[in-house]
This record gives structure tokens, C-alpha cells and sequence, in this order.
């Protein structure tokens, strides 16, 4: 092999491993399981619908459901990704308690080592809460809280995934 090929290949590797660590719309080192594949994350459609039950100290119980509908993005093998949505990224949010609306609209959603919250474009409550991984490809069932002005909420998120988008 001539050197010109030798640089060449050279060059290549090294793009490769630095375009791993790239941002998250990029490329990205997907090292779980030790291999090294320079391959592109995608958008997944996220859905989730939540349940919230609390028993309040005069003995009533407080029920409140939270849904939401937005695009993630994952790794090419489906993790989660940590990052914060804006623009069109930005999910559409919605909590309900008993038959009262407390937000239905735009929210906002960060992804980060403490897990996902989604709340409210323009205010912090009500906000929904949930682990880690959590936003993964798949469906799932996760434990999660509703915080409120009143105090926090517990329960489960369903979480669905669609199909790659290309936005």
C-alpha cells in the first residue's frame, strides 16, 4: 500500500472516531456493548400516557391523568439520547385532573441523567417526571410523578414509540 493510501485510510479512521462524539444529530459512539460503529441516531415518535392517584389527608382520593406526543431522538440501536426539545421538537403536553384541564398545549421536555420532565412551555407546573432510559425504542411501562402546586403525584407512564420520522 502506497502512502498516499496509507494517509488517506489514516484520515478516515480518525474522522470516524471523532465524529463519534459529535452532536446528538450527528454521528455518535455507540459503545454499550464495546463495538465501535460510527452509525446515525434517529427520530423516534414518543407517545406516553400517565396515571396519577393520590389519597389526600381528608380521605379523598385525587386522580389525574397527563398524555403527551413528541419526537426524540435515540441511537441507530434505540437508546435514549440526552438532550432538550425546542422549536418542533417540543411536545405536545396535556394534565387533567379530575374533569379539570390544568394545561393542554406546548410543552418542553429535557433528557438528561436524571432522567426526562416534560411541563409546560412557559411555567414549571404541572410537570411529569419519569427515569432514566426511560425514552427508549419500544413500549414500556415506567413509574412516574406529577408535580403540582399542591405537592407530588404518583404513578405510571405507558410509553410508545412510532416509526422513524424525518422531519
Amino acid at each position: 500500500m502506497n502512502k498516499t493510501k496509507k494517509k488517506f485510510l489514516y484520515l478516515c479512521l480518525f474522522l470516524c472516531l471523532f465524529t463519534t462524539n459529535a452532536s446528538h444529530a450527528d454521528w455518535i459512539n455507540d459503545d454499550d456493548d464495546g463495538d465501535y460503529r460510527c452509525e446515525p441516531n434517529r427520530k423516534i415518535c414518543f407517545t406516553l400516557y400517565c396515571n396519577y392517584k393520590k389519597t389526600m389527608s381528608n380521605g379523598v382520593t385525587k386522580k389525574c391523568e397527563a398524555a403527551a406526543k413528541f419526537v426524540h431522538w435515540v441511537t441507530a440501536r434505540g437508546y435514549e439520547v440526552w438532550n432538550e426539545s425546542s422549536g418542533l421538537s417540543n411536545p405536545l403536553f396535556e394534565v387533567k385532573c379530575e374533569s379539570d384541564f390544568l394545561f393542554s398545549g406546548t410543552g418542553r421536555r429535557f433528557t438528561d441523567h436524571n432522567g426526562t420532565r416534560i411541563q409546560p412551555l412557559n411555567q414549571p407546573f404541572p410537570d411529569v417526571e419519569f427515569p432514566k432510559y426511560s425514552l427508549e425504542s419500544g413500549h414500556r411501562t415506567v413509574e412516574s410523578y406529577l408535580n403540582l402546586l399542591e405537592g407530588k403525584m404518583e404513578g405510571r407512564c405507558a410509553i410508545y414509540t412510532g416509526t422513524s420520522l424525518h422531519l
